[in-house]
């Protein structure tokens, strides 16, 4: 079975990391898998898919709309997959006109609801106008969280039970608790015995909000002297985040590692893991943390609450709330972290579980 999955780019992101990792899996268990990038053929995720020898299509450098089209009907052309999964849901209605310009047979098409993000109202006009379009000629609509699902159903229009809910899993063992990684780097970061170590991971971007978290740490510092907060991740806000470091008095009990391939050493450090987003689909970087045995205190917003439904690891504030996110921490420091020995990823989450339910729409399709 040749399946082509459709991404932006594979720049790192949590999106581009799931693709990567599913085509990976197909690879080893003996299917047909490629990925081609709409926007541009670049990125760090490149590497692991070229070692793989996984193929890689898509324009060197970015390109006018109709030309991306025309690339993606070429690639289409001489590939012949049996199958395209989009996980690009802005230009859906460009991936359909792709196919029917495509020489061959017509390959069944699935996407993916990877993100709900509140648009400007020009752009959801367009959305919904594309999606539409778009429909009759996708056999299959996939969320990755209740959440985004709903928001496929509204903007295919389509009844909520079309719409197949297929939670994003993590690889568990990629993400263990490592007791030797936690007391070199909390060495090497001369942390006192006593500190309680908060922790986020994330790319450094205001729907993010980790401006949200600073506040509710300065807040929370003043009642436990004892918090530290690691903000792992780079993104445009660095500098701005800093600043407010600053202003809120609590820099130097801040560390910012910066961008990191290492996430699963990082997260070994935290005691507790925060995630203070304004607005999540589902959440991968929460799933990971519950992997490597941490609990979860995160904002109520999106698919959030659909993860705390399967894990008693996860603690929910509302949104945009830094006095209960702040109440939330001291509250979760005054107590001795839970033993990390076993990781507490419900099998909902698990990659397997998702890998199993992508392949049976991938054979349902196929038949």
């Amino acid at each position: 079975m040749r399946i082509l999955h459709v991404v932006g780019t594979l720049n790192i992101g949590g999106l581009e990391r799931l693709v990567t990792e599913l085509a990976l899996a197909q690879q080893q268990r003996g299917q047909q898998p490629a990925v081609y990038c709409y926007s541009q053929k670049a990125g760090d995720l490149l590497r692991p898919l070229t070692e793989a020898q996984v193929p890689v299509f898509g324009p060197r450098q970015a390109v006018s709309g109709q030309q991306r089209r025309r690339e993606l009907a070429a690639c289409l052309s001489a590939w012949r997959p049996d199958i395209i999964h989009s996980h690009l849901n802005f230009s859906v209605l460009s991936q359909v006109w792709a196919c029917a310009r495509a020489a061959g047979p017509r390959p069944k098409f699935i996407t993916t609801e990877h993100t709900a993000f509140q648009k400007p109202l020009s752009l959801v006009l367009r959305s919904l106008l594309n999606d539409r379009l778009a429909r009759p000629f996708v056999a299959r609509f996939t969320a990755v969280s209740g959440s985004a699902a709903r928001h496929a159903a509204r903007f295919y229009g389509l009844p909520a039970n079309k719409v197949a809910i297929i939670y994003n899993g993590v690889l568990s063992e990629t993400f263990r608790f490592d007791p030797q990684a936690r007391d070199q780097r909390r060495q090497t970061l001369q942390l006192p015995p006593a500190a309680v170590v908060w922790g986020t991971v994330g790319r450094l971007m205001p729907v993010k909000g980790q401006d949200i978290l600073l506040r509710a740490f300065a807040q929370a510092r003043q009642t436990d002297p004892r918090l530290v907060l690691i903000v792992v991740g780079s993104g445009p806000e660095a500098d701005a985040l800093r600043q407010l470091a600053r202003a809120l008095g609590c820099e130097p009990y801040v560390i910012w590692p910066g961008a990191t391939d290492q996430v699963a050493a990082w997260l070994s450090v935290f005691d507790f893991y925060a995630h203070p987003s304004r607005y999540e689909t589902l959440g991968l970087a929460i799933l990971e943390a519950l992997a490597n045995g941490l609990t979860v205190t995160a904002t109520r917003v999106g698919g959030v609450a659909e993860i705390q439904n399967y894990s008693p690891a996860v603690d929910l504030v509302p949104g945009e709330d830094a006095p209960a996110l702040a109440e939330a921490m001291t509250r979760r420091a005054a107590l001795a972290p839970l033993a990390r020995s076993e990781s507490k990823l419900p099998d909902t989450f698990q990659f397997d579980t998702m890998y199993q339910q992508y392949l049976r729409q991938y054979q349902a399709l196929a038949a």
